[in-house]
């Protein structure tokens, strides 16, 4: 409800200190085109998964540059490293070695008519 008021009282003072609607359309286009956004499941669920990730990285990241203080400098690098490495690598599709049997038997459909 809030947002609302605030919305129309600065579209109703830009109207006033201006000629035209152009401003007051530019200033209300983005939040309310992330509202539409966040309003879908998808990009919700999106959006909580990307945050909980990040989370739990920088929580990663923190034991080991924090809380490692028995461990010399190098360890505790070479284990930041580790850790991102494996978050970049891991967050990339597996390309699998076995073909798709849908595939294989389009492929061999697909000679069989030439």
């Amino acid at each position: 409800m809030g947002f609302h008021v605030v919305a129309l009282a600065k579209l109703l003072h830009l109207k006033l200190s201006s000629h035209s609607l152009r401003p007051a359309l530019a200033w209300l286009a983005c939040p309310l085109s992330l509202k539409l956004l966040f309003g879908l499941r998808i990009v919700r669920h999106s959006f909580s998964d990307a945050a909980y990730s990040f989370r739990l990285f920088s929580f990663q990241l923190a034991q080991i540059a924090f809380h490692g203080e028995s461990l010399p400098f190098a360890t505790r690098f070479q284990r930041a490293l580790r850790l991102i490495a494996g978050r970049t690598v891991g967050s990339r599709p597996a390309q699998t070695l076995q073909p798709d049997p849908f595939t294989e038997s389009f492929h061999t459909l697909s000679f069989l008519t030439l």
